[in-house]
């Protein structure tokens, strides 16, 4: 299980922003109330496969990535990419005001409750659900987004306005089955 932002809108392109809205969610106290701890958190698309990156590239990896290097992001010849754990609270503090700071180094800033862009465009955000299940589980999610300045809501759907939204990539966020 896992959310996907839909890149091909221009305002989810930005690393800072996707971090951002990752950082609002609190995995730790979900797991803890809503899923009695059953759930460990996945770090890649390629969890428990010989694909997921851990540590730092080896000799193989830097020969194939050295002639790029000027093309690839700096984060590539460091350690894999690990998700931060939360405190458990259901608000982390120190997450959510690092949320806030990516934004505004994405050249998003704070009118009011919401962040606006230099055009005064807010930053809408919806995710879209066809199940009530998730209705309950990213309410938290949204809540810590309104919070940090994301216009954040939830929108359920029936499945086959789910299925048909999902192929034509009009929506936001959504979950997906890996």
């Amino acid at each position: 299980q896992a959310i996907a932002l839909n890149q091909r809108q221009e305002r989810f392109r930005d690393v800072r922003v996707r971090r951002a809205i990752a950082l609002s969610f609190d995995f730790e106290w979900t797991n803890k109330s809503l899923f009695y701890g059953l759930y460990e958190r996945s770090q890649s698309c390629f969890e428990k496969s010989e694909f997921k990156a851990s540590g730092l590239p080896d000799t193989a990896e830097l020969a194939l990535m050295e002639p790029l290097r000027d093309k690839l992001p700096a984060d590539a010849f460091a350690e894999a990419f690990a998700l931060p754990s939360s405190n458990g609270s259901g608000r982390d503090r120190k997450l959510l005001g690092e949320a806030s700071k990516l934004m505004t180094e994405a050249g998003w800033t704070r009118a009011g409750k919401f962040f606006q862009n230099g055009k005064g465009e807010t930053f809408k955000l919806e995710i879209l659900v066809d199940d009530e299940g998730f209705v309950r589980i990213y309410s938290p999610w949204v809540e810590n987004m309104v919070a940090v300045g994301f216009d954040a809501t939830i929108r359920m759907v029936d499945s086959a306005q789910h299925q048909a939204r999902q192929a034509d990539f009009d929506f936001d966020l959504i979950s997906m089955a890996l």
